[in-house]
């Protein structure tokens, strides 16, 4: 899983390296006749939907357990100064803009 800032967008991904360790559902033959089963997610092309699913499930429960974080300490002075706008040569620059002069 990653999260990166795209100029004013912020991009959370999840990469599934071992699909295996997810499920997806298939008709599979058995003595009773064809049945759905839960199955080891394989790397296939047919799997597409199945890693949309996970991924944005997997996105959705990073973003929400972010979103109850409670900094403490360093970290709230830290964001804090990050969030302010700079100065440098007496011009004015929002301090998380991929624009911004290096500081």
């Amino acid at each position: 899983m990653k999260m990166y800032d795209v100029p004013g967008v912020l991009r959370v991904e999840t990469t599934t390296i071992n699909p295996r360790e997810f499920r997806i559902l298939r008709v599979v033959d058995t003595p009773q006749g064809r049945q759905q089963r839960w199955r080891p997610m394989g790397k296939g092309v047919a799997n597409f939907w199945r890693f949309a699913q996970v991924g944005q499930q997997s996105n959705l429960r990073y973003l929400n357990l972010l979103a109850t974080a409670q900094p403490k300490g360093k970290a709230i002075a830290e964001l804090d100064r990050l969030c302010r706008p700079a100065l440098k040569e007496g011009k004015r620059f929002a301090r998380l803009s991929h624009h911004r002069p290096r500081l």
